[in-house]
């Protein structure tokens, strides 16, 4: 028997849970949009960028892995096209600048003796829905796993559970220690577009680069902290200062945010509103038939559904499904 939405929430933010940034950033654009994706269960659309960006995280995290280059970048692109079911989306012809990215990223890596790809850890959240206010446990994260154990999410889920208190979820793509000095570096497939800076583009993920340092922080207590986005596309290497007052702020808001999510939760998906605007360009449910209609009105007008037929026939021919492109109420 399928789950009810009503259920679905109660466990969602019941007690010993599990949080990630991208989920608290889907609550922090709008409610409704959480409420879809994670209770509805209304899956993301699949899309290019989002593919090329698992296989180049792949091939890198595999050469740290091993802690070598690989002899052909290109080969190791395709290797990951082999573990990757949406790698139709992203043209063969394009594996040579994907592989041309990573050795560039390879090699702008600050140099550290002890190197991790997409090593986790969880930080626990103390967490009161009823209290004026949430609070954050600056104990020291605990290390869950790394790029060699299979299912990290759902190991971490278990952990988490097991304990019954709520947890962040971080996951840097590669953090290297050298002596004291802690490097964190995230990986980004994002493009540089006509006026904007490879700063500015790289600003927008300082929320979330704050919080793995936070956690990273927590676990390995450096004396010196060096975080950076790196810019695949336009291979570069931004790094961006992260104070102690941002990584206060970043604990306050994590907390905040879950703390809001559980209240809303004890009243329903009306305390869940959907806020209508530039987060509805790419969002999935404004483009599921039925599931938010004020979205998809709003992307009829700024003409931001011009491209979803195209985009369609795109996953189409590449043989990718997105439950969404056949029309069809929500169960």
């Amino acid at each position: 028997m399928a789950t009810s939405p009503a259920e679905t929430l109660r466990q969602l933010t019941g007690p010993g849970n599990l949080w990630s940034y991208s989920n608290l950033e889907k609550w922090a654009a709008c409610p409704y949009q959480w409420y879809g994706r994670y209770v509805l269960k209304i899956p993301d659309i699949p899309s290019a960028p989002l593919v090329q960006g698992i296989l180049c995280h792949s091939a890198l995290a595999d050469a740290i892995q091993h802690k070598k280059p690989p002899e052909s970048w290109n080969v190791a692109i395709q290797r990951a096209r082999r573990q990757e079911k949406h790698q139709g989306l992203v043209p063969t012809s394009q594996d040579d600048t994907l592989a041309d990215w990573c050795a560039t990223a390879w090699a702008q890596r600050p140099q550290a003796p002890q190197e991790m790809a997409e090593a986790a850890w969880l930080a626990p959240i103390a967490l009161r829905p009823e209290a004026p206010r949430p609070t954050v446990d600056l104990t020291p994260a605990e290390t869950i796993l790394d790029s060699a154990v299979p299912y990290a999410w759902f190991k971490a889920q278990d952990a988490v559970r097991a304990f019954g208190v709520d947890a962040i979820y971080a996951q840097p793509d590669w953090v290297g220690l050298n002596g004291r000095h802690l490097h964190v570096v995230d990986w980004k497939t994002s493009q540089v577009r006509t006026g904007q800076t490879v700063h500015q583009v790289a600003e927008r993920y300082q929320g979330q680069v704050a919080l793995y340092t936070l956690n990273a922080q927590r676990r390995f207590q450096p004396e010196h902290v060096t975080t950076s986005i790196a810019l695949l596309p336009a291979k570069t290497t931004v790094h961006l200062p992260i104070t102690p007052q941002t990584l206060s702020a970043v604990a306050r808001t994590t907390a905040t945010r879950i703390w809001a999510i559980k209240q809303a939760a004890a009243i329903g998906v009306t305390a869940f509103p959907k806020q209508v605007g530039e987060e509805c360009r790419y969002c999935a449910l404004a483009q599921w038939a039925g599931a938010c209609p004020e979205g998809t009105a709003h992307r009829q007008t700024q003409g931001w559904d011009r491209y979803d037929a195209q985009n369609r026939e795109q996953r189409l021919q590449a043989g990718v499904a997105w439950a969404g492109d056949k029309p069809g109420l929500l169960s």
